[in-house]
């Protein structure tokens, strides 16, 4: 990995792997558990790879901007029958599914030998209510005692809907 005032940082053949393990179902898990209304990993992911898309091409990595354009495309396409009340969803395949392209996206990108600062840092931030939700929910049912792979109704879409409904 290029880091910025450091250098490059060999990862070796241990933590290489082990590093796009943790991304991989990092990204994965984080789409799955925000697809807790009809459209919102929709339009989460949509925005992400529209983002990616973007930054791809800037990048001048036109593979990446295709398929992250493609995504973008797909995902438009799917938000007309998926806003609520939702016609067709996602379930657990699609949202994995689109965590997964997602997540290996940006790793493509980075094989690619250029700054590798900005191609980590924007998929964190454009999936960053997702990393968010998933830490919290980490954090929130450890602290409980429950097991982290639990369900419950304290995702950050499930907070707001019970604010702001009346």
């Amino acid at each position: 990995i290029q880091v910025p005032y450091v250098g490059n940082i060999q990862l070796g053949s241990f933590f290489g792997p082990a590093l796009f393990t943790l991304w991989v179902l990092g990204i994965t898990n984080a789409v799955n558990l925000t697809d807790g209304l009809d459209g919102l990993a929709s339009v989460v992911c949509f925005f992400a790879a529209l983002g990616n898309g973007i930054i791809g091409l800037a990048m001048g990595n036109a593979f990446i901007a295709f398929i992250s354009f493609m995504l973008a495309g797909s995902l438009l396409g799917f938000l007309f029958h998926n806003f609520p009340p939702a016609r067709i969803f996602l379930g657990d395949t699609g949202s994995m599914l689109l965590g997964f392209l997602l997540a290996v996206a940006v790793i493509e990108s980075n094989t690619q030998k250029k700054t590798t600062t900005l191609l980590i840092l924007a998929p964190l931030l454009l999936l960053g209510f997702s990393l968010l939700d998933v830490l919290l929910s980490v954090i929130r049912r450890f602290l409980r005692g429950k097991p982290i792979f639990s369900s419950d109704l304290g995702h950050i879409h499930h907070r707001l809907m019970a604010r702001f409904r009346s």
